[in-house]
């Protein structure tokens, strides 16, 4: 991880802004149902919806169209071998298989964190008020998605449900989303998501920080749970 944060570090420093992708261990892991080549009853395999993400977030920040300066991408892949296979990298793009997150956020304040929406990512996005674009893949994820919309920080884009006829359009249509996501985040509505991140994260530090945060996690879990 030392090259990625001499990267953010300098980035940081010239004013370049940061925005970092991390799918969680569970996705990203070897469970037969819940990670890598499992669906969770889904349209797509762990593999199909991570990949979909890094090529649609590349797709949209590798040149200056929505963002000018490029941000600095920082991914963080996860351990599978095949988890880069077929996508190009851009050159303002740096990868990882795992990253100490916290410590990330912190060094880097990116301007959007593109997350599956565990409950542990979530709050330490609030802690330094950086808005998300939550794509969940599972369980309370799915809670947690819907709560980043409520609160006004962020957007979701959820994982396909299983369709009769199987085809390639599902991951088409689910990048184009997540395109779409990331063009109103980090342009037109881009100010709205930022104000509200950093208003929780004010509000968060005056109600006591990481008991605060504690509350909020119990609160998206039981939302999760009665909606499952």
């Amino acid at each position: 991880s030392g090259d990625v944060f001499s990267r953010v570090d300098a980035a940081v420093g010239s004013g370049q802004e940061v925005v970092y992708v991390s799918l969680g261990t569970a996705l990203t892991g070897s469970h037969s149902e819940f990670g890598w080549s499992g669906t969770a009853g889904s349209a797509m395999t762990g593999k199909e919806l991570c990949q979909a993400v890094y090529r649609a977030v590349f797709a949209e920040l590798a040149s200056t169209k929505l963002m000018n300066p490029a941000p600095l991408i920082v991914v963080s892949t996860g351990v599978q071998p095949d988890a880069l296979e077929g996508i190009q990298v851009p050159d303002n793009g740096i990868c990882a298989p795992s990253l100490p997150q916290v410590e990330l956020l912190r060094r880097a304040r990116p301007v959007l964190f593109v997350t599956h929406g565990g409950q542990n990512s979530f709050m330490e996005s609030l802690t330094v008020g950086t808005p998300m674009l939550v794509c969940p893949g599972f369980g309370d994820q799915l809670a947690t998605a819907a709560k980043a919309e409520q609160m006004g920080l962020g957007l979701k884009v959820d994982r396909p449900k299983k369709q009769e006829d199987g085809s390639g359009e599902v991951i088409s249509n689910y990048e184009a989303a997540i395109a779409q996501g990331l063009q109103e985040m980090l342009g037109t509505e881009r100010s709205k998501f930022a104000s509200a991140a950093q208003s929780a994260m004010k509000e968060l530090e005056q109600a006591g920080g990481t008991e605060r945060a504690a509350q909020l996690c119990l609160e998206v879990a039981e939302a999760g749970r009665a909606r499952s």
